[in-house]
């Protein structure tokens, strides 16, 4: 069973680059075939402290031996999309039930919007910005991200537009008609 999946991901240039640590529980005695999430382009993996080769197929998976806990340490490669000023990345979908992303864009005043999850915690300091993602099970993350525009429309102070057609005083009081 792949119960947790944890990314911890840095944008460097074109391509977003870190590590994807997948939390496996098998349940039963002998070898058996986790399948990675699709559509991740991996440099490495290791299986609790040690290299291991992945089984290739679509999608790859990774042989388990033991009965207990694992965890799958992947170094992963994700290939960003830019268009008109938004920069942005898919993660897959996958099986677990929880997934978990840390993602750090290295230059200050950026917008962050996810399809698929939500942004639990953000900051930003040093001119680099860090954002905590939770995503929905089954459903594929989407991060795009953008520079902040400077509104200044909210530090203006209110104006509203009226025209009095006439005004009537009898004594103290006032009214308009």
């Amino acid at each position: 069973t792949l119960t947790r999946v944890d990314y911890d991901l840095r944008v460097n240039g074109d391509t977003v680059t870190g590590d994807a640590r997948l939390t496996i529980d098998v349940l039963k005695q002998g070898w058996v075939s986790i399948q990675l999430p699709a559509g991740l382009l991996v440099r490495g993996a290791q299986l609790e402290g040690r290299s291991t080769a992945l089984v290739d197929g679509n999608p790859p998976r990774v042989l388990v031996s033991r009965p207990g806990r694992s965890v799958l340490a992947l170094e992963i490669v994700v290939p960003i999309e830019a268009a008109s000023g938004i920069e942005s990345m898919t993660l897959p979908a996958s099986a677990s039930a929880l997934s978990a992303v840390t993602l750090i864009v290295p230059r200050s005043g950026m917008d962050l919007t996810v399809s698929g999850g939500f942004v639990a915690e953000q900051t930003e300091a040093d001119a680099v910005n860090r954002w905590t993602v939770y995503g929905s099970p089954g459903r594929p993350l989407k991060f795009s991200w953008k520079r902040k525009i400077d509104d200044r429309r909210s530090t203006l102070p209110l104006r509203a537009k009226a025209r009095i057609t006439e005004l009537v005083a009898l004594g103290e009081d006032a009214s308009q008609i």
